[in-house]
């Protein structure tokens, strides 16, 4: 996998499910908080010269959300962890993974995501942000990505994995 190492609070089970359930699809924004708290306290990477990424929703989630909330979890854990957030990922459509394949996954993610300013995260170590690890293909692709564009190394921050 691109990424060098990748860090989760938990598995998607129990309370992690049910936080994140809240958060995602009863829009109780304030659940961001927490989740941070929990994922910085999963981090314990390198820090020095390294810049938080959110790995970005499909544009459609964000309108109905009315956030993105992989982007509000960067902001609070690059509070939490005092570095900065860059928004450098963008989508290139409104794919949505949950309830597909693994096969299915991994085409969708091959080429949905783009750069922007990539100066942000050259020679930087970025660290990516995402909610749920179930396949790995969306931190394969955005980690491959953010390396092609200069990323230096590039680790990420899950809230909680798939079992």
């Amino acid at each position: 996998m691109p990424a060098e190492s990748i860090y989760y609070a938990g598995d998607y089970e129990g309370v992690l499910h049910t936080l994140l359930e809240k958060y995602k699809y009863e829009y109780q924004r304030d659940a961001a908080k927490s989740i941070a708290v929990l994922m910085e306290s999963a981090y314990y990477g390198p820090l020095d010269n390294a810049v938080i990424c959110p790995v970005p929703s499909a544009p459609a989630r964000v309108r109905e959300r009315g956030f993105d909330h992989t982007k509000l979890l960067a902001e609070e854990i690059s509070n939490l962890l005092e570095l900065k957030s860059v928004n450098v990922l963008g989508r290139t459509t409104n794919k949505r993974q949950v309830g597909s394949t693994r096969d299915a996954r991994l085409k969708q993610m091959k080429n949905e995501y783009t750069i922007n300013k990539p100066q942000l995260i050259k020679d930087k170590n970025v660290i990516i942000i995402d909610d749920v690890l179930t396949t790995g293909s969306s931190i394969r692709a955005a980690a491959k990505l953010l390396k092609k564009s200069g990323a230096k190394s590039v680790r990420a921050l899950i809230f909680a994995k798939q079992v």
